[in-house]
């Protein structure tokens, strides 16, 4: 590439890139599982429910912590936590409105 050009789209591909271009273009059939995809996507959907739960339970255990809850009294912040979080979806559903289809359409996907 010219050594002024910052644009990176215009520079050649690396001697690497086009080998795999070529291979990508080739017959990939032999790599193919034959699995239903739509099994494939429940298993990646079940395991990013589980995966956002865990993170979830994380970060309310790490929020009870920094304000000080102590383990007997979890249960109950956690109800609590979670009528705050209703509320503040009440409160402004627009925004709550956008954050969902944000997210459904970061996932759709799955």
């Amino acid at each position: 590439p010219h050594p002024t050009d910052t644009n990176r789209a215009r520079w050649p591909n690396a001697a690497i890139w086009d080998m795999a271009q070529a291979e990508a273009q080739g017959d990939l059939q032999e790599m193919r599982s034959h699995v239903d995809p739509d099994k494939v996507k429940y298993v990646h959907r079940q395991e990013h429910i589980r995966l956002m739960m865990a993170q979830v339970i994380g970060n309310a255990t790490t929020l009870a912590a920094l304000e000080g809850v102590q383990e007997s009294a979890l249960p109950h912040y956690l109800t609590a936590l979670a009528d705050s979080m209703a509320q503040a979806l009440t409160d402004d559903p627009d925004r709550a409105s956008k954050k969902l289809e944000a997210a459904r359409a970061r996932y759709r996907f799955i």
